[in-house]
């Protein structure tokens, strides 16, 4: 009988150890459910306040979607681009979401799989592009074009690439955010930015100055997104448990109908 009762406590204790990994269940059974902290900063279609104060956005949706459906909470904290990404790197933020994967990121985060994919232009005046005829990001440095971007960015390998190019980088000026590049541009301080097409968009939209501005045919990058988890915050279970609810969301339809309420 006592054997019996050392194992059934075994097999109990075994159970409790694995259900630990996962979100709202420990081994005294608590209530309290596992609370990821998220990073944000205004980015329309995908992260944005709407006229309630209240956090959305396609990237806001989704996140909710997948902790919800993990049996966990979100808490979103606003702060800009870089500080968030050293947050992450510190293990003082769990998540960031919109973001590309490189070997520097790698070092300190692991990556979901990707959730959507994002594609970087060129915007320039209305009118302006036949003055700047480029075919390529690198062309830009034979020129007198000053280009505006955001700190902190990925705008893909080719860019990286060249900002090691000391000819190329003296013409990009970085700034905290589109709204001011979109300001700079207007008052003739730089040429062009680059950003993400629908982000870039809704900015200039939010600006009231869309008619203003086109994108240049020149091609930028195109490359697919992911979320970043802390390895000092979150475990390889929880990346596990996300990936496995996100491939569901991609099954069943539902991410897909989060894209089209944002980006159709």
């Amino acid at each position: 009988m006592q054997l019996c009762q050392k194992k059934s406590i075994f097999v109990l204790s075994f159970i409790l150890l694995y259900l630990s990994f996962f979100c709202g269940i420990n081994p005294a059974f608590s209530s309290e459910k596992r609370i990821f902290s998220i990073g944000w900063e205004p980015w329309t279609p995908y992260l944005f306040e709407n006229e309630q104060k209240v956090l959305t956005g396609l990237d806001a949706d989704l996140i909710r979607m997948i902790i919800h459906k993990m049996n966990c909470e979100a808490k979103f904290k606003q702060l800009p681009w870089k500080r968030h990404l050293a947050y992450v790197e510190r293990g003082q933020i769990d998540f960031a979401t919109g973001a590309s994967k490189t070997s520097e990121r790698e070092v300190y985060a692991n990556f979901s799989d990707a959730y959507r994919t994002e594609s970087t232009v060129l915007f320039v005046l209305k009118g302006s592009s036949p003055k700047f005829p480029f075919k390529q990001l690198s062309d830009i440095k034979n020129s007198e074009f000053q280009l505006g971007i955001t700190n902190g960015y990925f705008y893909g390998e080719t860019f990286a690439e060249l900002l090691k190019d000391k000819d190329f980088k003296k013409h990009i000026q970085g700034v905290s955010s589109d709204t001011i590049n979109i300001k700079k541009v207007l008052k003739k301080r730089v040429d062009g930015f680059i950003g993400d097409i629908f982000a870039g968009v809704a900015a200039l939209k939010e600006a009231g100055v869309r008619n203003k501005f086109e994108i240049h045919p020149m091609p930028v990058s195109s490359s697919d997104i992911f979320v970043m988890f802390s390895k000092k915050s979150t475990t390889p279970d929880e990346l596990m448990q996300f990936n496995k609810t996100l491939k569901m969301l991609k099954e069943n339809g539902e991410l897909q109908k989060v894209l089209k309420k944002y980006i159709d």
